[in-house]
Parts: structure tokens; C-alpha cells; sequence
């Protein structure tokens, strides 16, 4: 292929690559050093073969390249499937919440009174603690204790959630069935998946410990995450009604939750033993308040809920549920 001026495209990009011969060498720098448009032509080609990485002289790369190359690939990349892609999204957004409380907190509000853990600044200890229970390998390096000033223990909490993060976002699926010990009184051994969502369960169920005492008002989870820790609760009830002497082999209740995040669901009153029989007890109440009794911050009696069939068994399973929290 030519060009208008009869140089041959072929021999400009075979001189670009280092293949012509001596002679061809010469002709074609003596002929670019008088046409513009082979010497910009050269150019081009130059540049190409330097960003294929061919060891010939080349020109650099515009430094924006890397940066644009990038985003292309971001763009254009399949969608991530990943079983944790979305507990972690979830725990992430509720680290960015809570940081943004710490982070207009006065000297004074850090040392506000919260019950179970003293002060504000013994909730994020608290919460620093529970968050190394989630580990993968190489073991995760575990933070400083928190310093003596509010900004250091918020920012080794912070560090520590985030490194996490990054530490299992970058895992991928791989991990998500790896057992991690919960936090909470009965230290179940769940997958990773399980944790996750428990530890997106705790900061926001801290956040609003942080917002309750120093006076701004609470915030909701999104309904996902409700719907998320509601069923991680189904999934944990069977084991501690058994551990709780509450369990009813092959008994089973429904869980009816209404508001957002709210749905469906059958709880087995006994682990590993399917139900054999009509459900025999339904409650119904609001599914943020039903996250707030799994947590401990509402009290059975203060929870207002419906019951169809059984009250004992409603009873044993609000009251099982309940203890579910990570104080």
C-alpha cells in the first residue's frame, strides 16, 4: 500500500519495527527528512510500536494514557458476580456513615454516655474488637489500639474497617464460605458471607448508638441491608433456640415484616430438621424494628408485633431473637 507520494506504508511500518535492512534504512531517513507527511506518518508508527513494547526507540506515551486506558477497561469490563459484592457495598456505606458522625464530634460528645460500653469512644473500641473477628488469609494485621485522643481511635477503627475491606473485596467469591467466627454471646462459625452482613449490622446499630447520645436523631438502614439482616437472623435462630432450650423439632414459625426491607419468612424451630407441619405460630410487626430487637436496643415488650397460633412459641422466638445482637 502507498501513499500519495509513492512511499510504501508497508516499509514505513516494517522500519518502525527495526526490519528493513541497512540500505532501506538510509533511503528512508533521507526520504523523510524532505516529506512531512511520511515523517509524521514514521511518527505515528513509532509511537504505536512503543506502546506495544517493542525494545526500538520510541516515543513516550502521553501521560494521560494510562489513566484513559484504564477507565476503558472499567468500563467495557464484565459485571462483577461476586456473592460478597453486595455485603460488602452495605458495609461500606455504613462505615462512611458512622465516620462522617465521628467526624463532627466535639471532645466533649466523645466522651458522651452510651449504655454497654461506657462512651462514644468505648463503642468504636468496642466496634474496632469485633471487626478483627473477621479475618482471611494472610491474617490481617491487627490495628493499634486506639489512642488516647478521639481522632486516633477513630482513625484506627476506620483503618482497620477499611483495610478489611479491601483485604476481602479483593479476594472475590473465593472466600465467601470460609468460616469466620461471629460476634455476639454465642460466637457461632458462619461463612464469610454471614459475618459481612453482621458486620454492616453492627456500625449502623453503632452509628445510631453515636447519634442517640449526642442528640441528633436516627437513621434507617436501606431496605436491603434490613432484608439482608433479617435473614441472616432466620438463618441463626435455629441454632440458638436449641442453645437457648426453646427449640421445637420439627416445628416451625413465620415472620411476616412489613415496612421497607420487609417480607416473608419460615423460621425452623430446630436446626437441621426440616418442618413436617403447618407453621404454629406467625408474627408480624415492622421489619427496622425487628433489626433493632435482634440488636438489643428494643426490648421484646417495647417491639409492637401481631400473633397468629402460638404465643409460646411467638414468645420463644422474639425473645431467642434477641440475643442475637453483638454486645
Amino acid at each position: 500500500m502507498t501513499i500519495d507520494d509513492g512511499c510504501d506504508l508497508d516499509e514505513l511500518a516494517a522500519w518502525a519495527l527495526g526490519g528493513g535492512d541497512p540500505a532501506e534504512d538510509s533511503r528512508l531517513r533521507a526520504h523523510l527528512e524532505t516529506c512531512p507527511v511520511c515523517r509524521a506518518r514514521a511518527a505515528t508508527f513509532r509511537q504505536a510500536v512503543g506502546w506495544l513494547g517493542y525494545s526500538v526507540p520510541a516515543v513516550e506515551p502521553p501521560s494521560a494514557l494510562r489513566g484513559q486506558v484504564l477507565a476503558a477497561a472499567r468500563d467495557h469490563r464484565e459485571p462483577c458476580h461476586s456473592p460478597l459484592t453486595a455485603d460488602l457495598r452495605r458495609w461500606a456505606g455504613q462505615i462512611a456513615a458512622l465516620d462522617a458522625e465521628l467526624a463532627t464530634l466535639t471532645a466533649g460528645q466523645w466522651r458522651a454516655p452510651v449504655a454497654k460500653h461506657a462512651t462514644v469512644r468505648g463503642v468504636v473500641a468496642h466496634l474496632s474488637g469485633n471487626d478483627r473477628l473477621v479475618t482471611i488469609d494472610p491474617p490481617l494485621r491487627e490495628a493499634a489500639a486506639p489512642a488516647e485522643a478521639e481522632a486516633g481511635a477513630r482513625a484506627a477503627w476506620r483503618g482497620s474497617a477499611e483495610g478489611l475491606l479491601l483485604r476481602v473485596g479483593g479476594a472475590g467469591a473465593m472466600v465467601a464460605a470460609r468460616p469466620v467466627r461471629l460476634a455476639g454471646r454465642w460466637g457461632a462459625v458462619r461463612p464469610l458471607s454471614d459475618a459481612l452482613v453482621q458486620r454492616g449490622f453492627e456500625t449502623w446499630i453503632h452509628a445510631d448508638d453515636v447519634r442517640a447520645a449526642v442528640g441528633r436523631p436516627l437513621r434507617p438502614a436501606p431496605p436491603d441491608q434490613v432484608r439482608a439482616i433479617v435473614a441472616l437472623s432466620v438463618r441463626l435462630l435455629p441454632g440458638a433456640l436449641l442453645a437457648t432450650g426453646r427449640h421445637r423439632p420439627g416445628g416451625a414459625a413465620m415472620l411476616v415484616l412489613t415496612g421497607d426491607g420487609g417480607g416473608e419468612w419460615t423460621v425452623p424451630l430446630h436446626p437441621g430438621i426440616p418442618p413436617d407441619g403447618p407453621v404454629a405460630a406467625t408474627v408480624t410487626g415492622d421489619a427496622a424494628g425487628y433489626c433493632r430487637l435482634l440488636a438489643g436496643r428494643r426490648a421484646v415488650t417495647a417491639y409492637p408485633h401481631e400473633v397468629n397460633g402460638s404465643a409460646a412459641v411467638a414468645a420463644d422466638l422474639l425473645a431467642t431473637a434477641a440475643t442475637l445482637g453483638c454486645d
